[in-house]
């Protein structure tokens, strides 16, 4: 299985870097226990990694862990552009706040037709290219720089069943082009043969179901309601409203039902909520007699939390969804959180590399891959001495302080500071815990930490549980106000986990009109300094400091190793 580095070195997921089968029982997935020591949990991976034809059905979750961009959001975007750029005047003066009330009360799907028939009105018969240009837009520009793991991770899993003599079709509803730039990048370092990508409401040949999508070591991708890619020409309509949905509807399902027949099926980044993808279940159920269908539904969703719980889970809630689960032939995979959802994929891909399969008697338990790998960086990482690692670790900090701060353009008056929390009781409960800052002093019996829960107010955490880049701006009642965090991977050839969380805060000057560099439209200027704060968390949570030497020299060899710097550089040692 290719690795994403070589060796046992690491990468970072950094913007621009880059089971016998048991039924669930009650609410067994919402236990405290970690997600992947639940026994259930167990018996999924297994499955998952089990070769054969496969369908995986990418919802939308898909692009948001790429974009951060949701739907509605997308929806809402296009309808301000049309409003604003309206030659009709009662249009052009409706306010942002008044779409936002349209979106809630609508929904995005009668609001998108609500945009859809603007443009045709505003621009004729040359609405559909307005319509794909501001939808590439809104895919491309920056936030493409947000980009979590999830794709990587199907991709990866993919090609792990294919060369292990199975076949994967992904279907997805979405139109940009990442999932199928991340299937060419592994085909391109691999034996295995991926297909022409098909669009379904796109003319001629490209509408059908690739005839070879079924053989061993295949891999194919089939979009369903339009492609758009960043700089090539678009296939089909984009369906976005519910008169371009309902053109294309009949097709999907029609072709969806044929794929899923006879196949194994896991849905990913989706709420199962789209009617062509829920009537192809339905239609393929019969077939499904000792196949795996699965849908990944994290427990970290809204329609999951209970708002009057403090938004604590209505566990109540899972035993419905479980009854429509078993409606449509689906059991459900619940994360505790959407960072998880990769790690499912990685596991089970890993699974499949070192021929696990269901455990025999006297084979190692494979079970215990995910375990054995963070008990072992746990013991690495917990065997240092903590005060002087912390010591060390914050001079590093302190060290790329001002190139940090030239990167963002952050003015005089404004603070910057940088942040480095770790991963700790990785297989109990599990918390996370502010390990060196720049800013005070952070000894381990003082530091702030938490549980790893969707309760949590720290930046860092909610980070840790999206699994991906995020901006928090004008964020809680701190004078650091503004957040920009990003999970930090641990990569090797046996396989990859998070082990903590990188953060660049900024205190604002109260005379800055534009409220500090740390924010989503200084994003490419973010970036660069999220680069270089990401190569000094590396070192700090991935590799092990010489201690046998004196404090002084020590600090001095770390910054060294840690920089890559020369040993004559004029490098901070703190006495």
């Amino acid at each position: 299985m290719p690795s994403k580095s070589d060796g046992d070195e690491t990468r970072l997921s950094v913007p621009g870097l880059f089971l016998d089968l048991r039924v669930e029982r009650g609410y067994d997935a919402l236990s405290r226990e970690h997600f992947f020591l639940r026994g259930g949990t167990i018996d999924q991976i297994a499955d998952l990694a089990t070769p054969g034809p496969w369908v995986v059905y990418v919802g939308l979750g898909a692009t948001i862990d790429q974009t951060d961009l949701s739907w509605a959001g997308l929806v809402g975007k296009v309808l301000r552009h049309e409003a604003q750029s309206s030659a009709d005047t009662s249009l052009k003066a409706i306010s942002s706040q008044t779409i936002d009330r349209w979106l809630e009360a609508q929904g995005s799907v009668a609001s998108a037709t609500t945009a859809e028939a603007m443009i045709r009105s505003r621009r004729g018969p040359r609405w559909v290219d307005s319509l794909v240009d501001q939808i590439r837009d809104a895919l491309y520009r920056e936030r493409r720089l947000l980009a979590g793991d999830m794709l990587d991770a199907l991709v990866l899993w993919g090609y792990a069943i294919a060369r292990s003599g199975g076949s994967v079709l992904f279907i997805t509803s979405n139109y940009d082009a990442y999932l199928q730039e991340a299937l060419e990048s592994i085909a391109d370092q691999s034996d295995v043969r991926l297909t022409k990508m098909r669009v379904l409401n796109a003319t001629g040949p490209t509408g059908q179901l690739p005839r070879t999508w079924r053989n061993p070591g295949n891999m194919s991708l089939l979009h369903v309601h339009g492609y758009i890619p960043e700089d090539a020409e678009p296939l089909g309509i984009p369906a976005f409203g519910e008169i371009t949905y309902q053109e294309t509807s009949g097709k999907a399902r029609k072709v969806m039902s044929e794929a899923m027949t006879g196949s194994n099926v896991v849905t990913v980044g989706s709420s199962l909520s789209d009617a062509p993808l829920v009537e192809s279940l339905i239609a393929s159920k019969k077939s499904a007699t000792g196949l795996k269908r699965y849908a990944i539904l994290p427990l970290q969703g809204a329609e999951w939390r209970d708002d009057e719980k403090e938004k604590g889970r209505d566990e109540s809630l899972f035993s419905l969804n479980r009854q429509r689960l078993n409606a449509l032939g689906l059991q459900g995979v619940y994360p505790d959180y959407y960072g998880q959802v990769p790690q499912v994929f990685y596991e089970a891909a890993e699974w499949l590399s070192a021929g696990a399969g269901r455990p025999e008697p006297g084979r190692l338990d494979h079970r215990q891959l995910y375990k054995n790998r963070l008990d072992e960086w746990w013991s690495h990482w917990d065997s240092r001495d903590s005060h002087d690692a912390i010591r060390y670790h914050s001079a590093l900090l302190r060290h790329i302080l001002p190139g940090v701060r030239g990167n963002l353009g952050a003015g005089s008056q404004e603070g910057i500071k940088l942040e480095i929390w770790a991963r700790s009781d990785p297989n109990g409960e599990g918390r996370l815990g502010l390990w060196c800052s720049t800013s005070g002093s952070h000894e381990p019996e003082f530091a702030h930490r938490d549980s790893i829960s969707l309760k949590s107010p720290y930046v860092s955490v909610k980070t840790f549980c999206l699994g991906s880049p995020q901006f928090f701006e004008q964020y809680g009642k701190s004078r650091w106000s503004n957040y920009f965090a990003f999970p930090i991977w641990n990569w090797s050839q046996r396989g990859a986990f998070i082990v903590g969380v990188a953060v660049i805060a900024s205190m604002p000057a109260k005379d800055d009109p534009e409220g500090g560099s740390v924010r989503m439209a200084n994003i490419h200027r973010v970036v660069l300094a999220a680069e270089r704060l990401a190569s000094v968390a590396d070192k700090v949570l991935n590799h092990k400091i010489d201690s046998n030497v004196s404090r002084a020299y020590n600090e001095r060899i770390a910054i060294d190793n840690a920089l890559g710097a020369d040993s004559s550089d004029d490098l901070p040692i703190l006495e």
